[in-house]
């Protein structure tokens, strides 16, 4: 079976996917997981195929958070939006 993963974010939106991506090679699937360009080390790491998609999101969000102490934000687009 193949089955492709697909997620669009950060650490907290991406990660999620791995860990079910690792659980489902345990079982023989195979699953590609589709994901920013940030993220081809970690999937690397554990041995899971990236299909890259879009921009790389830390430029998008780091630039958001200048001057702050603190972010809280929803998805990558508020952060991103507010440079």
């Amino acid at each position: 079976m193949r089955v492709l993963l697909s997620t669009y974010g950060s650490h907290g939106d991406i990660e999620p996917m791995v860990g079910l991506a690792v659980r489902l090679r345990a079982l023989g699937v195979e699953m590609p997981v589709c994901a920013p360009p940030d993220f081809a080390e970690s999937l690397a790491r554990v041995g899971v195929p990236l299909v890259p998609v879009g921009q790389p999101v830390r430029p998008m969000v780091h630039g958001a958070t200048e001057g702050c102490d603190a972010l809280v934000a929803t998805g990558v687009m508020p952060a991103g939006v507010w440079r």
